[in-house]
């Protein structure tokens, strides 16, 4: 056993967006590959399905046919944690709450609204209010080794240079809270100096998530994952799986397909793709890496 696979065996992960692309091959991974105590996931009700419906639906996907196959009690190990990125306390109960507190020691927060199109606020409201509850959480559990924070490479896209550092941003997290809770939707949209040099609401929601960091995160084990654009698996569990058809996934199948054939594309420049399962092994050794430092 690696020293990663034996550094969360035995442990009690809580995982935000496992209902994600990314969040589904974290699961498996770590049900396949190591020998954790518990999964906690947090799953918020969606379209009339329960929190616990969609945790089962998580597992239809082929993706764990390998684990059913090989550990068929996997189940054993995954509870659902009713809540919401949304909603005061992640709406999660009291009881759930102090149980997370008491027996958590890895923290996974992957949840995020990742549409390059949405609205400010619900991306807002999602992805740094979301994170800014699940910094919170962090802070009262009990026995914290990491908190694996996963971001994108393009938070601070409009900086010449990316740098694995906390940059500054044109506007504070908590001032753009209170503007897109007291104005309307529509003065938002029209008032386009809110982005200021960010080309979407959602890589500025994830710049202002890592700037808070330094206020509401300084003292948690932490570490922020940055993948640039994530395509089908590379390997694992099986070779080219993914759930969705979002970015290069909808461009190739269009090719694939011969619905789009010519496609206007600079050749100097390098497409930044990087496959799932790579994401999902990198945000595992992250943390792990992390729990050293304590």
């Amino acid at each position: 056993m690696s020293a990663i696979a034996s550094f969360y065996k035995n442990k009690t992960i809580f995982i935000s967006g496992g209902t994600g692309f990314i969040g589904k091959l974290l699961i498996e991974q770590l049900l396949r590959k190591t020998e954790p105590r518990r999964l906690y996931l947090l799953i918020r009700e969606k379209k009339g399905e329960s929190s616990y419906v969609r945790k089962e639906k998580i597992f239809q996907n082929v993706v764990f046919d390998h684990l059913k196959a090989t550990k068929p009690n996997y189940l054993e190990k995954v509870s659902t944690i009713p809540g919401d990125l949304t909603k005061k306390n992640l709406g999660i109960s009291e009881e759930d709450i102090e149980r997370i507190c008491d027996e958590t020691e890895v923290v996974i927060h992957g949840g995020a609204t990742v549409s390059m199109s949405e609205l400010l606020k619900p991306v807002i409201d999602v992805n740094l209010k979301g994170s800014l509850s699940m910094m919170a959480l962090g802070q009262k559990i009990k026995n914290l080794q990491a908190f694996a924070l996963i971001s994108t490479a393009y938070s601070f896209c409009p900086y010449p240079e990316i740098k694995e550092e906390l940059n500054n941003i044109h506007i504070k997290p908590d001032e753009l809270i209170n503007l897109v809770d007291n104005l309307t939707e529509e003065f938002i949209f029209l008032n386009t100096s809110i982005l200021g040099k960010w080309p979407n609401p959602y890589t500025l929601s994830k710049a202002l998530v890592e700037t808070a960091v330094k206020d509401h995160a300084k003292d948690l084990p932490l570490a922020i994952i940055r993948p640039s654009i994530i395509m089908g698996t590379y390997s694992e569990p099986v070779p080219g799986w993914i759930d969705n058809y979002y970015g290069p996934t909808g461009y190739m199948s269009a090719f694939a397909t011969g619905i789009v054939r010519p496609v206007n594309v600079n050749p100097k420049e390098e497409a930044d793709l990087v496959p799932g399962d790579m994401v999902a092994s990198c945000t595992l050794a992250a943390a792990y890496k992390t729990s050293l430092s304590q």
